[in-house]
């Protein structure tokens, strides 16, 4: 890394082209209105966990673990050491296993710059609650807009399935009716066209065949998290915008923490030995264009102008990672 850098500022990297470098709209990445604006930096970091209840007992092996938060941009936020998923103030966890008996569950956010805020639960996990059936899905989340697919298994259960109803948002209207003697020959899926955080409900109905025996009700649900792509954008251009804001300023030092911690260390060196220089190695970081952005990485493209051909720019890559703890880092420059 402390090579390409170096060579950057000798003007020996990139490839040149004629596309004015801007970190707005830009590509294919559409603005989603109301969830595209970051956070102010000044933002009182925050966190509440919706669910589960602390000292809660459940049947269910897999545990959603969802709330809200708050903080200033690019705040993660994860569960028992896992990044969350993320849109506007929700977070949702991953699939949460649970072992038999009582488990911890530690929710952190973590600010940049700041303390780490945690809250903790204790949650057991009782097998012989277990329902009859169970709901899993394809994905918890993705960018929005994404599918999901969802299967209902039984639980060791002599009964058979007879009727399947879904309700893809929980709002009362069943998209998804089976109706009475179902085949079981059914596709439970939904889209997400938006971001945000959904609940999907699904009720299925049971039959051991017995006249005599009552049918059986079984009601579940999966919660479901959309992100925000053209927000993710802005935070990673809010993390590069900082990084090059502190090196002009001379704070190395918390400039330094804009990257991962390999990339830090190999970059510590030469950055605390800028000494005044910070700002002219700022000014020729350049900006960036596009990119490609996934769940956890990001390649981002950087340009700056071609001295004396005006219209022209070199470009070179930026790598992010979102770590463990839920903050976007450059991975490499």
């Amino acid at each position: 890394m402390r090579v390409a850098l170096m060579a950057l500022l000798l003007g020996a990297v990139g490839t040149a082209f004629a596309t004015p470098p801007t970190c707005g709209v830009g590509g294919s990445f559409n603005p989603s209105p109301g969830w595209a604006i970051l956070p102010p930096e000044n933002t009182t970091p925050d966190l509440s966990v919706a669910y589960p209840a602390n000292g809660a007992t459940v049947g269910n092996r897999v545990l959603q673990v969802r709330g809200r938060y708050e903080g200033p941009p690019n705040t993660g936020v994860s569960v028992n050491g896992l990044a969350s998923l993320q849109s506007g103030d929700y977070f949702l966890s991953q699939d949460v296993l649970l072992s038999p008996g009582l488990n911890t569950i530690t929710v952190v956010l973590t600010p940049p710059g700041a303390a780490p805020l945690s809250v903790s639960r204790t949650v057991t996990y009782d097998p012989n609650l277990a329902a009859p059936a169970h709901l899993s899905a394809s994905m918890t989340g993705d960018y929005a807009p994404f599918s999901t697919r969802f299967d209902v298994s039984l639980s060791g259960s002599s009964q058979q399935i007879v009727r399947v109803r879904a309700d893809y948002r929980t709002d009362g209207t069943y998209e998804f009716d089976t109706g009475l003697n179902s085949d079981q020959n059914w596709n439970l899926s939904t889209i997400h066209r938006h971001p945000g955080l959904f609940q999907a409900s699904v009720e299925v109905t049971l039959d051991d065949g017995a006249l005599a025996t009552p049918q059986v009700i079984v009601s579940m649900s999966r919660w479901s998290l959309g992100e925000d792509l053209q927000r993710t954008r802005y935070t990673l251009c809010k993390v590069f915008e900082t990084y090059r804001e502190q090196l002009s300023l001379h704070q190395y030092s918390a400039a330094l923490e804009a990257f991962t911690e390999e990339a830090r260390a190999e970059l510590e060196a030469f950055t605390l030995g800028l000494g005044n220089n910070g700002a002219s190695v700022a000014s020729q970081l350049g900006e960036i264009i596009d990119g490609t952005i996934g769940a956890d990485t990001a390649e981002l493209t950087l340009a700056r102008p071609v001295t004396g051909t005006p219209g022209t720019f070199d470009s070179y890559p930026i790598l992010f990672i979102r770590e463990a703890d839920g903050v976007w880092r450059i991975s490499s420059l």
